[in-house]
This record gives C-alpha cells, sequence and structure tokens, in this order.
C-alpha cells in the first residue's frame, strides 16, 4: 500500500512540476533546457513555484519568478515573498529531492540550515556573505524591497522549509535559521497542501481572506440584521454590488471560495440557466438582472462596511473568509464574462448593472459539527435556482470529505466528492483520469462489499444514495473499500478484452459486482498486490457457483425449466434478472464462505 501511495503522489507531483514549467516564457531559457543533467535543477526551482502559486495565489509566472532568489551566493534563501495584507515577510528554503525516496524520507541537514544568511542580511544590513562573495542581484533587489516598505515594523518574519526535518525540536531548527519563526512543509503536508488543492482548484486558502467589493456610495444601497436562530446568533448583510465584483471574485478564488458549495467551479458550466444569465448582461442595457435574478449567498467570518474609502461615490464591503453556498450558478457566469472582459479591455457590458448580495454572518465555527449543519441546511433552503442532484447534494457531508481525505493520503488516488473537481487538473494533464474515483461507481462498488451486489445495479441515484446506504459507510473501513475498488479495477480490465464465457460463464457479463463480494467475503488481509490472484481463483469457481443456483427452488424465476414442442427440456435462464435479483447475495455468501481465501 505504502508503495501504491508513494508512486501516485510523487509521479502526481513531477507530473505538476514540468506542467510549471511549460508555463516559463520563451526567454526563461534555463526552464526549457533538454539536457538530462539539468532537469532536477528546473524542477527544484519549479517546486518553489508551486509553493508560491498555491500558498500566496500568484498565478502568473514571471510575478512567481521574481519572488524566486535561487542561485550561487543567495545567503541560502531560495524565495521571498512580502504580504502586504497580513504583513508578513516569507523567506523560503527549499531542498527538493529529484526521487521518490528521498523526497519522501531524505532530511535536511543542520548544516544547510546554518547556511540561511537571513539575520545577516536582514538584521545586519551585509551585502556579503562571510567569505566576502557578494550576494547575488536578486538577493540584493530583496533587501531593497524590504527596506522601502514604509510600515516595515508591523511586518513579522517567517522562514519556510520546503524539505523534511527528523529532528523536529523546535529551538534546534529555530537556532540554525536565526531565531525566526518557521513552518515545516515536509513531504506529507506537501501532498496535502499543494499537490492536492492545485489539482482541485483550492489554492490561495489563506486563512484571512479580504475581498473588498465596492459599491455605490448611498446609504440605502444595503440592509443588515441581528436575528437570532434556533442554532445560534447570526448577521444578516443584503446589499447590490457591482456584477463586475461578483465576477473578479469568482474568476480569482473558483473552488477555493465554494468549498460549502454542492457543486465545484467547472461543474456550474453548460447549463441553460448560464445562458439565461449571459443573455441578461449581454444584451439588455438596463439593470434588469438586479430584478430577476436570485443573487448569490455567502457566509463569512465577519463583514464590516465603510464609506471612508477617499474614491468618490464608492463604499467598500470587506468579507473575511468569504463562501459561496448559493449563487454559484450566478457567480460562475459572471466570472466567465469578467474573462472576456478583461481579455478584450472593454467592461462595458457589466457597467451599471447589480446582482443582490447577502452576507450571512455566522456567530458559530463553521468547521465545528453545528457549524456545518447550518452551512447545509441553509445551503438547501435557499438553492432555487437549479436543482441539486442527490449525488452532489451529500458532496459536503462529513462522511463524504473523510472519504476524499483518507483515499488520497492513504492512496493517492482522488475521490470526485463533486462533480467536474478535478477537471483542471486533468486539463492541465497533472493527473490521469484513471486516478478519480466517481462517487456513483464507489457507491456500487461499496453496496457490493458489504453484502449487497444486488443494489449495486440500481439506475436510480436517489435509491443508490438512499440515507440507509450512506449511513452504512465505516471511514475505518477505508482499507476495505479501497481494495474492493481494486477487484473492480481488474475485473473491468478483463471484461474489456473479453467476458470469457467459456471459462467464467455470465459473471464478467452481468456479475462484476457479484465478483466483488465473492471476493471481499474470502478475504481477510486485504493486500492489494494480490488482488489479481484473488480475483482470478474467485473466477475459477464461477461456472460451478453458477451451475449450484440453478437448482435452487427460489431461483425459479431465472432460471425456468419446460418442455418444447419436440418435448425437450429446454432451461430458459435470465442471467440479468439474476445478478440483479434478491437472491443473489445469499447465494454468494453460502457458495464462497466455505473456502478459504
Amino acid at each position: 500500500m505504502e508503495k501504491l501511495k508513494a508512486d501516485n503522489k510523487y509521479q502526481i507531483l513531477i507530473k505538476i512540476l514540468d506542467e510549471i514549467k511549460n508555463e516559463a516564457p520563451d526567454k526563461y531559457k534555463k526552464y526549457h533546457s533538454v539536457k538530462e543533467e539539468d532537469i532536477p535543477k528546473i524542477r527544484a526551482k519549479c517546486y518553489i513555484h508551486l509553493f508560491l502559486k498555491v500558498t500566496f495565489g500568484i498565478l502568473d509566472f514571471e510575478d512567481r519568478e521574481y519572488c524566486i532568489t535561487d542561485d550561487t551566493y543567495d545567503g541560502g534563501i531560495d524565495a521571498y515573498y512580502i504580504d502586504q495584507e497580513d504583513k508578513v515577510i516569507y523567506y523560503i528554503q527549499s531542498k527538493f529531492r529529484n526521487t521518490k525516496d528521498n523526497f519522501n524520507e531524505k532530511d535536511i541537514l543542520y548544516d544547510e540550515l546554518l547556511c540561511m544568511d537571513i539575520a545577516r542580511i536582514i538584521r545586519e544590513g551585509e551585502v556579503e556573505d562571510l567569505k566576502g562573495n557578494r550576494y547575488n542581484g536578486k538577493i540584493l533587489q530583496m533587501k531593497k524591497n524590504i527596506s522601502d516598505i514604509s510600515n516595515l515594523p508591523l511586518y513579522s518574519t517567517k522562514v519556510i522549509l520546503l524539505a523534511n526535518a527528523n529532528n523536529k525540536e523546535s529551538e534546534q531548527i529555530k537556532k540554525a535559521i536565526g531565531g525566526y519563526e518557521f513552518e515545516l512543509f515536509d513531504y506529507d503536508k506537501a501532498y496535502k497542501k499543494l499537490v492536492f488543492p492545485i489539482i482541485t482548484s483550492t489554492f490561495y486558502n489563506k486563512e484571512s481572506i479580504i475581498i473588498k467589493i465596492k459599491v455605490n456610495g448611498t446609504n440605502n444601497n444595503r440592509a443588515k440584521s441581528y436575528i437570532k436562530t434556533s442554532y445560534k446568533e447570526c448577521n444578516i448583510t443584503m446589499l447590490l454590488v457591482p456584477v463586475k465584483e461578483i465576477g473578479r471574485i469568482m474568476s480569482m478564488y473558483k473552488n477555493s471560495i465554494l468549498k460549502y458549495n454542492p457543486r465545484s467551479f467547472l461543474s456550474l458550466q453548460n447549463n441553460i440557466v448560464n445562458k439565461n444569465i449571459e443573455k441578461a448582461i449581454k444584451e439588455i442595457d438596463s439593470n434588469d438582472f438586479a430584478l430577476f435574478n436570485n443573487g448569490v449567498t455567502m457566509i463569512a467570518d465577519n463583514a464590516k462596511y465603510s464609506d471612508e474609502t477617499a474614491e468618490k461615490g464608492v463604499d467598500q464591503l470587506l468579507l473575511t473568509n468569504p463562501q459561496i453556498i448559493n449563487g454559484g450558478q450566478t457567480a460562475y457566469t459572471l466570472s466567465q464574462i469578467y474573462e472576456e472582459c478583461d481579455l478584450n479591455n472593454n467592461f462595458k457590458v457589466m457597467d451599471n448593472k447589480s446582482v443582490v448580495l447577502k452576507v450571512i454572518t455566522l456567530l458559530i465555527n463553521k468547521e465545528e459539527k453545528l457549524g456545518l449543519e447550518l452551512i447545509e441546511k441553509i445551503s438547501k433552503a435557499t438553492n432555487f435556482q437549479t436543482p441539486v442532484e442527490i449525488q452532489d447534494r451529500i458532496s459536503n457531508d462529513e462522511k463524504q470529505i473523510l472519504l476524499q481525505k483518507f483515499i488520497f493520503d492513504s492512496y493517492g488516488y482522488f475521490y470526485e466528492r463533486k462533480k467536474g473537481e478535478y477537471a483542471e487538473g486533468i486539463s492541465k494533464k497533472y493527473i490521469n483520469r484513471s486516478l478519480i474515483i466517481e462517487k456513483p461507481e464507489f457507491m456500487r462498488i461499496f453496496l457490493a462489499a458489504t453484502g449487497t451486489p444486488n443494489k449495486s445495479r440500481q439506475d436510480n441515484l436517489s435509491k443508490l444514495f438512499s440515507e440507509s446506504n450512506l449511513e452504512r459507510i465505516e471511514i475505518s473501513k477505508i482499507q476495505v473499500y479501497f481494495f474492493a475498488y481494486k477487484i473492480y479495477e481488474y475485473i473491468k480490465e478483463l471484461r474489456a478484452v473479453s467476458y470469457y464465457e467459456d471459462k467464467y460463464g455470465k459473471g464478467l457479463r452481468y456479475g462484476i459486482y457479484a465478483i466483488v463480494y465473492a471476493v471481499i467475503l474470502k478475504e481477510k488481509d486485504y493486500k492489494l498486490e494480490e488482488v489479481q490472484n484473488k480475483v482470478n481463483d474467485v473466477l475459477l469457481r464461477w461456472k460451478e457457483f453458477e451451475s449450484s443456483i440453478i437448482s435452487k427452488s427460489y431461483n425459479k424465476k431465472y432460471f425456468e425449466k419446460f418442455n418444447n414442442e419436440n418435448n425437450e427440456v429446454v432451461l430458459q435462464v435470465n442471467y440479468p434478472g439474476y445478478y440483479r435479483g434478491t437472491t443473489i447475495n445469499k447465494d454468494i455468501f453460502e457458495f464462497f464462505r466455505k473456502f478459504d481465501s
């Protein structure tokens, strides 16, 4: 299992780094070298690019490259970032390892940490290292940029170590880097906080995202109320905001601002509602849109309204940690129009048009169970614009979130909790579709693995995702479910070649989920490397199994004998009905439980 997980994750990371390399404009010739000996150095720099992109939301390659100082005489500082919003200066040292084993296991050395001259460069203002070598131009530019900060005393300093460290005693590491506060990004954190977010477009998740929404500078354009609910108190602010601002926000943050929405960013496309929204913006000059559109609902930790903006006719609404829970369809379409206008440098179609924004500030932790329940109820109550399918509706359930987390953490596979959430990862070639586990597919395999393969063949999604079925999922048994998934994968590979009816009867044609149950029924160790052998053992007994079920009286409706016109006994079989019927579960259990694993 560990090998599967490590191989998958590291190869995905390499694909991401290689795609970042391809983003480099032609003038950055070092990134486009095809020499084998240059590849490790290129990937090492792209690893820093990945951190800057995901952590700080720096989307443009050249903007990230400006922050990278990695070169000779860099004082051990590979990159830096000045966060003007949170007033933090980050110094980054990266030790990217160019093999899977080294990346996962090799620690940064104490001597490597001692090479960081942050204190010498920043505190002491030196321009040369202890050996008299002048720091490179990018380090000197960094010094200038920092010294130019007018309110520098308000800034704190943080060191980021993109490396593994076996000795995690804070004081020793702190001492080695000059006493600065630090954060360690080891291999495990890199996979969770860098790789997974960029694949799902949920990166740039700052703890405190502040979004400025410009509104008309009149006092009657908003309403604010404090209410008590059956859960807890909350504040509600309602106002009209320019459609351009909603489009800008959605374009920038994508899935990062849809954390509690049942849909992902790209699953919101290709919908009749989108076309109507687009038509209302592009073809109608007046502000009819504000009248007929249902608007956008957000939750936030805090909402502050200010008319002291030094801009005539413009106020601001500052939202902390905002999330769209309803109106995603509207926000998505506005983002597409915004991007089109931005490309053409012409926002005329969006001018003087508004959308209703409702901001709910919960006086409760959103991550607590009570907060999540309230968010889910708000989402269900306000979502009328486009019906949400049952499989989308459950996407933010606690079990669904944990399934996604543990399947990626344990195996390097991607459980598709929200439809289309990996679309960007696929389009950018970060991952292959073969690593994605679709929700309905998982549910069918789960039902088979837990003794009800007949239910796996249900076409009705409401029945497939029924409350009783969902309640049966046990997070502690993910090892069993994933083993069942690998069984299913192997059976599909066999089916792609042939049904092999002469060897295995009708099993591969109609009984794929029954085979999954039969293998799981015999299993004790769940060793992934044994999947093929285990499946083959079961298949070799399948014709014997099918012979045993024909004679059972309760299966008569599937296997009925009658005399034909020549008075010959003929067996009329209905294998599709049998494998979907009510007796298959019992028959599998009784036949295969007698065999040792």
